[in-house]
């Protein structure tokens, strides 16, 4: 009697690498995840600068709304970086998920524990993703809470005079 023929995985028509895509949205987080504290850092520099005590060199107050002015700019790019950063992470992921389907579908897979372990593989660098964009996002929170104070200060104390 002959055997029958084995039907399984061939193991080695499946490549071990990242896509390109996975890979670029990866960098893109990493950048993102090491520029922003430097952004913070410069608008709470900035906000410092601005509320010290009037005995400590305190600014004129045109300098000190003119830099708060750059800093609601900057505030609000930390905004658009959060969107953008959770639009690109939605398009790539997005595109994982169609070449995962389509594998799928060529492959006429019966079993599901490939595709499990892509799909796994693809929320994975989702949720990354998220929480960068999460975590920028309540950056741009933060500091816009504390701009409302300030501003608020100012005008309380020019109300005051």
């Amino acid at each position: 009697m002959q055997a029958a023929p084995a039907v399984g995985w061939d193991l080695m028509s499946f490549s071990p690498h990242l896509p390109m895509a996975e890979k670029v949205l990866i960098l893109y987080l990493f950048v993102i995840t090491a520029t922003s504290p430097f952004k913070l850092m410069s608008v709470l520099r900035t906000f410092w600068s601005v509320t010290r005590a009037p005995g400590k060199a305190a600014i004129e107050p045109a300098r000190a709304a003119y830099r708060l002015q750059v800093s609601a700019n900057e505030i609000q790019s930390l905004r658009r970086l959060a969107h953008i950063t959770l639009l690109v992470t939605t398009l790539v992921v997005a595109l994982l998920l169609r070449a995962d389907f389509a594998l799928f579908s060529e492959q006429k897979i019966l079993f599901a524990g490939f595709f499990n372990g892509a799909l796994a593989e693809v929320l994975s660098v989702f949720a990354a993703g998220v929480c960068v964009s999460a975590t920028i996002y309540g950056a741009y929170a933060f500091c816009e809470g504390l701009l409302q104070r300030i501003r608020m200060r100012r005008q309380h104390a020019e109300s005051v005079v």
